[in-house]
């Protein structure tokens, strides 16, 4: 082989090998991402009910509790870092253990929805519902799942969203929303939940309205700008806009303090329970030393009495 056709081979042979680590970078960061992205939202209904958010890999990101006895799965699994078909397995095991579906039900019991970003759901809707009916035929249960694809509309109006603010947004902006409600609702203690749809939905009424006055008003004041009436300067209308600007970012701390105060959170359910559980060991500890302070009393005196009873013997052998 020529010098010349020698440097061609080390050349190309170089630039295949940067290809291929440039490749292997890129599927490595395709990947990362796709685990941080918010892609689908699978929900998942018996009398349980239960939305798993789900990643660009189809692993469960964070888990939101539709009703009471989703929230009881909810805090008793570990959903998180599960695909999808896996966490619908897990969900409807803890069901039927915890007797939401009984052995011997007959026809559909589990309900397996997909909505979100992707164009087609058809294959991980068919891998979830045959992990289910594969269980539910390994238990010897008479029962099944069905699926299907929903919009994300369908699947945020679930959350007890205001229907009215749903309407004309796109698939992306549905998905953040859907994040913003998952976020207020998914700590909820179970028994506050009800009320706490109904008053999250008073104050997101209440925001939504000032959002339109803070638009509307920017609005009328942009458009008096372009034809100012003898007396007005652009000054007093800037000054209008900021006092607009002022109320909205008010309204929307409000809106946050409110929904943060609605209910108890699941945390410090979970922080009272640990310092019940903390007191309860510390009794514990306590009542073992005790008993164990007592055992070795009992086992001295039972060795003095054991001595004194063979002292009597002696004393009569004597």
């Amino acid at each position: 082989m020529s010098k010349k056709a020698k440097l061609i081979t080390i050349i190309t042979s170089a630039v295949v090998a940067v290809a291929l680590i440039v490749l292997a970078i890129c599927l490595v960061v395709a990947n990362n991402n796709r685990e941080k992205t918010q892609t689908s939202i699978m929900t998942c209904s018996t009398n349980p009910s239960i939305q798993f958010v789900l990643n660009g890999n189809d692993k469960v990101m964070r888990v939101v509790a539709l009703n009471n006895d989703g929230k009881a799965l909810e805090l008793n699994a570990s959903f998180v870092g599960l695909k999808a078909e896996d966490a619908a397995e897990l969900f409807v095991k803890l069901s039927t253990e915890s007797g939401k579906i009984q052995v011997n039900t007959t026809g559909t019991t589990v309900t397996i929805s997909f909505s979100g970003l992707k164009e087609d759901y058809s294959k991980l809707k068919d891998k979830a519902v045959s992990k289910v009916n594969s269980y539910f035929d390994e238990k010897g249960i008479i029962a099944g799942a069905i699926g299907n694809v929903e919009s994300l509309k369908e699947s945020l109006l679930k959350l007890k969203s205001t229907a009215s603010d749903v309407e004309t947004k796109t698939e992306q902006e549905l998905m953040k929303q859907y994040q913003k409600v998952a976020d207020a609702v998914s700590k909820i203690v179970p028994n506050e939940m009800e009320n706490f749809y109904k008053k999250y939905d008073e104050f997101y009424a209440q925001y939504l309205k000032a959002k339109k006055d803070y638009e509307d008003g920017l609005t009328y004041w942009q458009e008096f700008m372009k034809s100012l009436p003898e007396g007005y300067t652009e000054e007093k209308c800037k000054s209008a806009i900021d006092s607009l600007a002022k109320s909205w970012t008010s309204a929307q701390e409000l809106f946050k303090k409110n929904v943060a105060g609605l209910a108890p959170t699941v945390e410090s359910l979970q922080q009272a329970f640990n310092t019940l559980r903390n007191d309860f060991a510390k009794l514990i500890t306590e009542y073992k030393a005790e008993l164990e302070k007592h055992q070795t009393e009992f086992a001295n005196n039972k060795a003095e009495i054991k001595q004194k009873i063979a002292d009597f013997r002696a004393s009569l052998n004597k």
